[in-house]
This record gives C-alpha cells, sequence and structure tokens, in this order.
C-alpha cells in the first residue's frame, strides 16, 4: 500500500509541474506584448492570480486535466522541465538559437530515376521499389460507377461529361516524377501491378503521370501514391468533401446517464478495391516500359491504373460517397450520419463517415451491434471488404477514432496521452534544436491542428509558424521567437485539449454589442433546450441567401426572449470596432465562466460579422483581432466552458441598446 501511495505521489508533483506550466501558457497567449503597446490590457485575465476564486477554480481544472494527462501518459523518458518554464524559453525577449541544426535535406528531382520529393500534405516522398511497396492482395473487386448514385455513376461513366474540354486545359500540363529505386526496380513494380490487374498497357494515352512512396509507419511497406499532377489539370476541381471528421466528433452530446457503447471499422486498401471506368484509363498513364518485358512486341507501352489511384484529386470524393451508398443500403437514415448540417446527439445510433473510415455511438448494444454487422456485410457484398486487424466491435471500451481516443465511460476525446507526450516530445526536440525546415513545421503543426479540430480553441495559438513555414520553405532556417513562443506555449496548453460528450448546455444565453464609446452584454435565461438546437447555426453568414434566410428566424426567437442588460460600460480608449466589439465578447465569455463553474456550454451571440467568424473558427487573419481573440480562447481552455458564437443581426441584438452611450448605466 506504501508503494501505491508513493507513486500516486510522484504523479501529483509531476501533474502539479504541467499545471503550472499549462498557466504560465495560459497567461502568456491572453497577455501578449501587443496589448502593453497599445494599451489594451484592460482586463486582468492571468490564470494564477491567486486572490480570485474565478482563478481558483480555473487552476483547480487545470490540476485536474493535468493529473489526468500524467496518469495516462506513462513515464516521460525525459528530464522534467522545472516549473514555470516551458520548452524554448518562449518569453517575448528570446531569441532564436545561434546553434545550428543538422542539414536539411533540399528536395529537388535529378532525373526520372533519382531525387527527392515531398507529398502535398507534407510527408516525404520516397523512392518505391518492387518489394518495398504495400499493395492489396485483392484490387478492383468493387465497380466504382455501379456504387454511387445514378447522377453521379452517369458523370463518372461519361468523358465528354467528366472531363474538361482541351480547350479549357492549361496548354502546358505539370510535369509529374517518378521515384523509384532503379529502372529494373520499376518494370518489376509495374509487373507487380499488372499481375494484381491494377494496369492494362497501351501504345498511346492522354497524359503520363509519376509515381512514389511514402512511410506508413516505422518497419511498415510503403504506401504508393500516383503523381497525377498532369491528369487533375484535365479534370474539373471536385465537390466540396462533407466529412465526419474531428470537429463534428469533438460536437458529440451525450446524455451521462446512459450507457455509451462506440465501434469503428476501416476498409481494406479502398481506393485500389474501386475499379474506374475504362475511358478514364488513358488518363492515369504511368511512366513507360519496354513492350518486350510484358511479351508485347518492341517499342513502350504505358501502363494505365484501371483502379483508382492515390493521388487523382476526385479519388477522396468518389470514395466517400461510394461508402455514403453502400452503408446507406443497409437501412441507416441519412439523418442520422455526423454531418455539419445534421444534429450531434446521442439520443439514437449515430455513425460517421470518413474516406475508407467508419464509426458510430449508439445507447443500446444490440441497435449497435446490429447496424454493425451490416455494415461489415454489406462491403464485403460491394467487394469492399474490412481489415479485421483495425474494427472494434461495439462495447464501451476504449478506443481510437480517427487517430483520437474515444473513452465511452467518461464521455471523453481527445488525443491519446501516450500519442500526445510524443508530439510534446517532438516539439520540444525541434525548440531545443533551434532551427526547422518549412517541412517539418508543417508536420508538426499539422499534428497539433487535428487534434484542435476537436474544439477550436486552440487555432488561435498559431500564426507566426504559418509564415515561417511560407518564408523559409525546405531550405530549413532558425525558428524566430515569435515561432518559439507559439510552439511552447501549444506545449503547455495540451492536457486541456480534449473534450467531453456529457458536458451540458447551459440555460443562460448572452449577446454581446460595442459601439465606439461603450460595451453592452445582456443575458437571459432561455426555455428548456433552446440553446441545445442552435448548433446548426454555427458559422453561418447572411451573405449566403439560403443562410440568411434561416437567421433571421433565429434573430425572430432572439427578439422573443425576455433579455436582461447586465453590462453596461464606457471604454477608455478609442479603438477599432471589431477590437471594441471582441472586447465586449470577452466580458460576455467571463461572466458565462463565472457563473458556470461546472464548465457547460452556452450560446454567446453578436453582429459582429468579423468577431463571431473569428472567434467561431479560433483563428483570423488580421493580428490585432487575433490578439483578442487569443485572450477569448485562453478563457475557454482554462475554465472549461464551450460558447456556441452565433451570428445576429444587429435589430436584432438585445446587447445593442446597453452599448450606445446614450443609454450607458450602471448593472448589476
Amino acid at each position: 500500500m506504501r508503494r501505491l501511495g508513493m507513486a500516486e505521489k510522484r504523479k501529483k508533483r509531476a501533474a502539479a509541474v504541467v499545471a503550472e506550466r499549462c498557466q504560465v501558457a495560459l497567461n502568456s497567449l491572453s497577455s501578449d506584448e501587443y496589448y502593453k503597446r497599445n494599451g489594451l490590457g484592460a482586463h486582468d485575465t492571468r490564470f494564477d492570480n491567486k486572490d480570485s476564486s474565478f482563478a481558483s477554480d480555473m487552476r483547480d481544472r487545470i490540476f485536474g486535466e493535468s493529473l489526468t494527462y500524467v496518469r495516462e501518459r506513462g513515464p516521460t523518458g525525459r528530464k522534467p522541465l522545472a516549473a514555470g518554464t516551458l520548452p524554448g524559453n518562449f518569453s517575448s525577449s528570446s531569441s532564436s538559437s545561434s546553434t545550428p541544426g543538422p542539414p536539411v535535406a533540399s528536395g529537388g528531382i535529378a532525373d526520372l530515376f533519382q531525387g527527392y520529393g515531398r507529398t502535398r500534405g507534407g510527408e516525404e516522398a520516397l523512392k518505391l521499389s518492387a518489394a518495398n511497396v504495400d499493395l492489396p492482395e485483392q484490387a478492383g473487386t468493387a465497380d466504382l460507377a455501379a456504387l454511387l448514385t445514378p447522377g453521379m455513376s452517369r458523370l463518372i461513366s461519361d468523358e465528354r461529361l467528366f472531363a474538361l474540354p482541351k480547350r479549357e486545359r492549361p496548354v502546358s500540363l505539370p510535369r509529374a516524377a517518378t521515384l523509384v529505386e532503379s529502372a529494373d526496380q520499376y518494370v518489376c513494380f509495374v509487373r507487380r501491378l499488372f499481375e494484381l490487374g491494377m494496369v492494362v498497357f497501351r501504345r498511346s494515352v492522354e497524359v503520363v503521370n509519376g509515381c512514389f512512396g511514402v512511410s506508413k509507419g516505422e518497419g511498415e511497406k510503403l504506401r504508393f501514391i500516383a503523381n497525377l499532377k498532369p491528369a487533375n489539370a484535365c479534370f474539373p476541381p471536385p465537390p466540396e468533401l462533407k466529412l465526419s471528421g474531428p470537429d463534428l466528433l469533438g460536437a458529440l452530446e451525450a446524455d451521462a446517464e446512459k450507457e455509451l457503447f462506440c465501434w469503428k471499422y476501416d476498409i481494406r486498401a479502398a481506393f485500389h478495391r474501386f475499379k474506374t471506368p475504362s475511358w478514364m484509363w488513358k488518363y492515369f498513364a504511368l511512366r513507360k516500359v519496354p513492350a518486350k518485358e510484358f511479351g508485347l512486341g518492341k517499342g513502350f507501352v504505358f501502363p494505365c491504373l484501371t483502379t483508382m489511384p492515390m493521388g487523382f484529386s476526385w479519388a477522396p470524393f468518389l470514395c466517400q460517397e461510394a461508402h455514403g451508398e453502400v452503408v446507406a443500403s443497409t437501412g441507416l437514415p441519412r439523418g442520422d450520419l455526423l454531418l455539419p448540417e445534421n444534429d450531434v446527439k446521442v439520443d439514437r445510433l449515430r455513425y460517421g463517415l470518413y474516406i475508407d473510415d467508419g464509426y458510430g455511438f449508439s445507447t443500446s448494444l444490440e441497435e449497435a451491434n446490429r447496424a454493425f454487422f451490416n455494415i461489415c456485410e454489406a462491403l464485403a457484398q460491394a467487394g469492399l471488404s474490412v481489415k479485421e486487424t483495425k474494427c472494434v466491435r461495439p462495447s464501451k471500451a476504449d478506443l481510437t477514432v480517427l487517430g483520437l481516443e474515444v473513452k465511452a465511460r467518461r464521455g471523453r476525446v481527445g488525443p491519446a496521452a501516450k500519442d500526445l507526450k510524443e508530439l510534446i516530445g517532438a516539439t520540444e526536440e525541434m525548440l531545443a534544436r533551434g532551427c526547422a525546415s518549412g517541412l517539418e513545421m508543417s508536420r508538426i503543426v499539422g499534428k497539433w491542428s487535428w487534434v484542435m479540430l476537436l474544439s477550436r480553441f486552440g487555432f488561435s495559438i498559431f500564426s507566426s509558424v504559418y509564415t515561417f513555414m511560407q518564408k523559409v520553405g525546405e531550405s530549413g532556417g532558425d525558428l524566430w521567437p515569435s515561432v518559439r513562443k507559439e510552439l511552447g506555449i501549444v506545449c503547455g496548453v495540451a492536457p486541456l485539449l480534449c473534450v467531453s460528450f456529457f458536458q451540458k448546455w447551459s440555460d443562460k444565453v448572452a449577446a454581446f454589442d460595442a459601439s465606439k464609446e461603450a460595451q453592452g452584454v445582456s443575458e437571459v435565461l432561455a426555455p428548456l433546450g433552446w440553446a441545445a438546437g442552435k448548433r446548426n447555426f454555427l458559422r453561418m453568414t447572411p451573405s449566403v441567401e439560403e443562410q440568411g434566410r434561416k437567421l433571421e428566424k433565429l434573430g425572430e426567437s432572439v427578439r422573443a426572449l425576455s433579455w436582461t442588460h447586465v453590462v453596461s460600460s464606457r471604454f477608455r480608449h478609442d479603438r477599432h470596432i471589431n477590437l471594441l466589439e471582441a472586447a465586449a465578447c470577452l466580458t460576455s465569455v467571463r461572466r458565462a465562466a463565472k457563473d458556470e463553474r461546472a464548465g457547460l456550454r452556452c450560446v454567446v451571440l453578436g453582429d459582429s460579422t468579423a468577431v463571431i467568424s473569428a472567434v467561431a473558427k479560433g483563428r483570423c487573419s488580421s493580428f490585432p483581432l487575433l490578439v483578442a481573440v487569443r485572450r477569448i480562447m485562453a478563457l475557454c481552455l482554462a475554465s472549461g466552458v464551450r460558447p456556441l458564437f452565433l451570428w445576429i443581426a444587429s435589430e436584432n441584438n438585445p446587447a445593442d441598446a446597453p452599448s450606445r452611450p446614450s443609454q450607458v448605466f450602471v448593472c448589476e
């Protein structure tokens, strides 16, 4: 018993260090030097203020999240940083390291079979060989056109409807490199494709593409990617892709009093399973090979891919559409699919589709099992079998969905503690080295951004890192002080980047407004369930006609409530109206965080398109406004409150009256 007690004490001491680092990061995020230089520091948002009971509540939450992270991450394997510090010494006075780091590869391509490249997603492009590429045991088992809706099937089956006319294509098509270990290995690789039925040979083709490989993980073979830049230029851009991504996963609402069962599956080699229409094959040609190698006589022939290539611009959209049609054939309603236009309540079976991945939630084990096995059977009948090793049957056990850990019993979703520890470690190593290439930075920022999609509060941290990636490119360079600061902050707040399915809605609704002279905040206790039903208005804008009509209905329901003016105060400084609106928004969020100490979801209304858009997305292009948004986001991360920021017209905004100078009065 004594040993367990000592272990728990060590974990609490470690959690205290993590929590203090988190407080330092939040203070830095909300107290940027920009405020001091421009006289905008009107409010104290420090989270280590020992004289404030509100700050004490926030410290308790930060410590609780830090302790959870420490318990689950396992041994760190690194010497812990001192309390109150962050990796890279990210204070505004810090300078980038002068110690040069390791050389960074240039990424130039020498010739057809030599070179080093980068994929668009930031992964390293590697050379293929016949032995190191991972290809499916079966390919082309599903007819793509037969699995799509009738309209989409007609579109992709007719070259005249789907491909761009030659007059609309670029005069000079982009070039595409082929990265293989040698010419002989390329022939062997093509032979493997031919044996699987993935290519046919033709003497003349429309365009010629390249190919390369990307790593699937340490110790695994490479993933085959077709470099289809020339072919993609011959097709129009695909429609908007609607995915059940981390943003919708983090927005789920479930009842804590009911059991929650979750499951997932993964389609094995999904893209290679789809057989494309024969007219497309001439657009999917790879570099030519000697015809005699395949018993086709003299000269050269072009291997043309017959399955849907990874690298085709339409591939994710078509895979998602076909996947959705197969799942819909099992009888699952499309209204239960997790999409931005649908609700996110787990009061019935809900399911999500992310290209070749699928997952679902239900409060009934029987219902979950029925849906899971029906989907797997339907996919198998369509020629899209699932990968057994990546399937998890319905249960209440923890599982990984889209790279994020779902804890059904606790109703939480976020990065797995061990994965988060590795990401923090990789970021700290970059900070310790003091330099990076644009590619290395994009990998780190991309991984952090995926986690932040759960709750967009963290996006406000990043600004300089994007500029660094564009300016430095692949040549590499010393990390700027601002980049070091942003990476240090994100490492500090990492334990707070998780959300809860069981987080309830507050019945209190707030509205804010600002004029050049004053700010106003109004609040109301809305009818039960009023706030929870307003998520579908998220990120709607009046500039879109259909959305404008919906926002008018929202405004009518807002006017029908009995509002109370709780804040009406003059500004002491003359600033841009967007910054003043952001200050009023901060006031409303602070009041919500103080009133709802349990950290509930709440609705915050405003008529400033710029501010509402910025706080809803967690970021904006205007740096002065971004700095103001950071204070709001830091408060949300520290307190646990999750505001739903919605736009309403000025004539419907109840806070318009207390924000006018002629009506300024003392509230509460």
